[in-house]
């Protein structure tokens, strides 16, 4: 039930009246008056139940705010890449650590509550944010699953560069990546509308220090402060990088896809879309990138650069990967994805191939 209540500011317990009320509030997101208030956490489901709801929950519309901060950026060259990620708001010393790290033109789509909304706009301005090159898109936090690739689409459409760079927000880009990806463009991708460029990922130990360079890097490898990024889950999903090469070249080598292979990678902007069936955790990225290897793409490891993932908490979502029910579901999801490919683009568009890596004779 919801009260009128009238207070006098000069009354104390009036004060403390208002001032609770005001702290409870700011908690609502701006669904609550559109919806049941509490709502209960997922109780256990039949594989059927769990299914409707992912399908429900890909299918809802959120509200979202484009361009909640900055606007559409005007592009001052041919080759320039715009990062584009996302983020839940409850991560924003997470997001300042990765715009430092990139000059560049930033899209990025952050989820969570009116509240939280509200907490990014004091963050950015107690912090002296003030990017011309940067936009962030606000997605309202709905519904129990988190809606990855719907964030994804939408930092992609806001984007006016004729590249982007494909990152998550808890990847932090070696310094210099965007003048880099300048030269890359240009070199590599003039003329080749089927070419993403990949860039190495690693993962960083608690409390490690960022690496000046390649060179710096390695030596951290070689100390264990950091390591190659998903060493304890499939070694399909990183390892056609083959960083065994990464490490001794000085030039940019093509490699062969691998199922469940999913780089982060520099692509044209009019790439193909996330798939928002996806919703929470598993299948999500690597969709795209094995949609991408159904069209024709050829896969280049850039030499000189990389990205390291900030350590951070387990989402609830991958805890919720735990469950046999959501497992199967979304696995289902994922196979239902596989054959709608090999229906568009023919049964060989999947094939793998085991060739070794071929060195491009091109110094960036």
């Amino acid at each position: 039930h919801y009260h009128i209540i009238k207070w006098n500011l000069f009354e104390v317990d009036n004060y403390i009246l208002l001032h609770r009320i005001h702290t409870f509030v700011k908690q609502y997101d701006g669904t609550t008056l559109r919806k049941i208030r509490y709502e209960p956490k997922l109780p256990k489901h039949s594989n059927k139940q769990m299914c409707q709801i992912l399908k429900r929950e890909s299918e809802q519309v959120f509200r979202t705010h484009l361009f909640y901060y900055g606007r559409k950026y005007k592009p001052t060259d041919e080759y320039e890449t715009t990062l584009v990620t996302q983020l839940s708001l409850d991560r924003l010393h997470t997001f300042h650590l990765l715009i430092n790290h990139w000059d560049g033109p930033i899209s990025i789509t952050m989820y969570g509550t009116d509240a939280q909304a509200w907490n990014l706009t004091q963050f950015l301005s107690e912090n002296g944010i003030n990017r011309m090159n940067m936009a962030i898109h606000i997605v309202y936090k709905q519904g129990k699953f988190y809606p990855v690739n719907y964030l994804r689409n939408i930092a992609l459409n806001a984007v006016s560069t004729p590249y982007v760079f494909l990152n998550d927000g808890d990847f932090l880009p070696s310094f210099g990546l965007f003048s880099y990806l300048k030269k890359a463009n240009k070199v590599l991708m003039t003329g080749s509308e089927k070419r993403a460029l990949v860039i190495p990922a690693f993962n960083g130990e608690e409390g490690f220090t960022y690496p000046k360079d390649k060179a710096d890097l390695q030596e951290m490898l070689q100390e264990g402060s950091v390591r190659m990024f998903c060493v304890w889950c499939a070694h399909q999903t990183h390892g056609p990088t083959n960083y065994s090469v990464w490490e001794k070249t000085s030039f940019p080598y093509r490699v062969e896809w691998a199922f469940h292979f999913e780089p982060y990678v520099v692509v044209r902007s009019d790439v193909v879309r996330y798939d928002q069936r996806f919703v929470g955790y598993g299948w999500n990225k690597v969709s795209q990138i094995t949609e991408l290897k159904a069209q024709g793409y050829e896969f280049v490891v850039l030499p000189d650069v990389f990205i390291i993932h900030s350590p951070h908490q387990h989402s609830a979502d991958s805890e919720i990967w735990k469950r046999k029910n959501f497992r199967f579901c979304i696995n289902t999801i994922w196979k239902n994805f596989i054959q709608e490919l090999l229906q568009k683009y023919g049964v060989d568009c999947l094939k793998e191939y085991k060739n070794p890596p071929t060195i491009i004779n091109i110094k960036i």
